[in-house]
C-alpha cells in the first residue's frame, strides 16, 4: 500500500515537473533558540519540494561541477 502511494506521488510530482507546473508550497517556518538568547527563523520545506530539488541537483551538478575548481567546496 505503501509502495503503491510513493509511486503515484512520484508520477504526480514527475508530471508537475516535466510539464513546467511544479510550483512549491510555501515553506513551514518555526522559531529556534538561538544559544545567546534570541530566536532565529528556520524554513521547513515540504518532503515533495524536497525530492523536486533534489532531482534537479542530480540533473545538473554533474554538468556544473566540471566548471568548478577541484579543491572548491561550499561555494
Amino acid at each position: 500500500m505503501f509502495e503503491a502511494d510513493l509511486q503515484s506521488n512520484l508520477y504526480k510530482l514527475w508530471n508537475r515537473i516535466s510539464s513546467g507546473s511544479c510550483f512549491p508550497p510555501p515553506v513551514k517556518r518555526v522559531q529556534i533558540d538561538k544559544r545567546g538568547g534570541g530566536k532565529r527563523p528556520l524554513g521547513i520545506p515540504t518532503v515533495s519540494d524536497r525530492v523536486a530539488q533534489a532531482v534537479v541537483k542530480g540533473y545538473l551538478e554533474p554538468d556544473l561541477e566540471k566548471h568548478f575548481h577541484p579543491d572548491s567546496f561550499g561555494y
